[in-house]
C-alpha cells in the first residue's frame, strides 16, 4: 500500500493507493489544538498552584485544580472500591 500527503494553505489531504481507493481529508477549520490548558472552554483555571492535580467536577462539568492532599485525605476517608 503506498499513499500520497499534499498540503494546501489549510488543509491537508491523504489518498491511499490500495483497492478500493479512498481519500481523506481534514481542514484547518475542522479541529484546533489548544496552547495550553487555560485555552480550554472545560477547564477553570481558579486556583492554579505548583504541583496540584487536574480533576473533572461533574458539578460544574469543568476540570479543575485540587490539592493532592485534598484527594489522599478523600481516599483514605471513602476508599475507592474495586
Amino acid at each position: 500500500m503506498t499513499y500520497q500527503v499534499t498540503q494546501s494553505v489549510q488543509s491537508y489531504s491523504v489518498k491511499l493507493q490500495s483497492s478500493p481507493k479512498f481519500k481523506i481529508s481534514v481542514s484547518a477549520e475542522a479541529s484546533s489544538v489548544a496552547g495550553s490548558l487555560t485555552d480550554l472552554n472545560d477547564f477553570n483555571p481558579s486556583g492554579v498552584q505548583d504541583k496540584y492535580l487536574v480533576m473533572y467536577d461533574a458539578a460544574t462539568q469543568k476540570y479543575v485544580t485540587v490539592n493532592p492532599d485534598v484527594v489522599l485525605s478523600s481516599a483514605v476517608t471513602d476508599p475507592i472500591s474495586p
